[in-house]
């Protein structure tokens, strides 16, 4: 999966126009796999994670890292430029609520950029305790908060499946705009 998220991660912050003076909220980084990439964009950004392992090796130029618990940290409104989540929706416990969290915190003509397997693959997939999500169910769920636009951009790539063969593999990255 580590090579899906790091392909996933390039296409999904390809279109936010990240740079130095941005406040970006990364929500749930992983095993940091891909977090150079994202660090090398150099923009001001927020980690938050819900599995304190994930945030024990924290890079010298991260500038804050937060363990996400039950509830979502008491960030002000309209903080943050952008918002980044790799592969981690199928694992959102409240999505509705965490959507709305994260609405909250994104400034005015802020970007949400969210790259996900959707449903019908990720079961081919070495992945487990996820729920999936195809992009109808997900512009339902979106669909509540008054977004200015939302685009749909589809991706492929190979990676290996769970019997450890080649696969080709389609990933969306969905980018509303508030």
């Amino acid at each position: 999966m580590d090579s899906l998220n790091r392909e996933m991660l390039l296409r999904t912050v390809a279109g936010l126009g990240l740079h130095n003076g941005l406040e970006i909220l990364e929500l749930e980084i992983g095993n940091n796999g891909q977090l150079e990439q994202l660090m090398e964009m150099r923009p001001h950004i927020i980690y938050l994670d819900k599995d304190a392992s994930h945030l024990e090796e924290p890079n010298d130029r991260t500038e804050k890292w937060v363990q996400l618990s039950d509830g979502f940290p008491a960030f002000n409104d309209r903080t943050y430029d952008r918002i980044v989540c790799i592969n981690t929706i199928h694992f959102w416990k409240r999505p509705k609520d965490l959507m709305g969290q994260l609405y909250r915190v994104l400034k005015d003509g802020g970007l949400i950029a969210i790259g996900f397997v959707q449903g019908s693959i990720l079961e081919r997939l070495p992945a487990d305790g996820y729920k999936p999500y195809d992009i109808p169910k997900l512009l339902r769920l979106f669909g509540v908060f008054p977004f200015k636009s939302i685009d749909i951009a589809n991706h492929m790539i190979k990676i290996k499946g769970t019997d450890g063969t080649g696969i080709s593999t389609d990933y969306t990255v969905l980018t509303l705009e508030k």
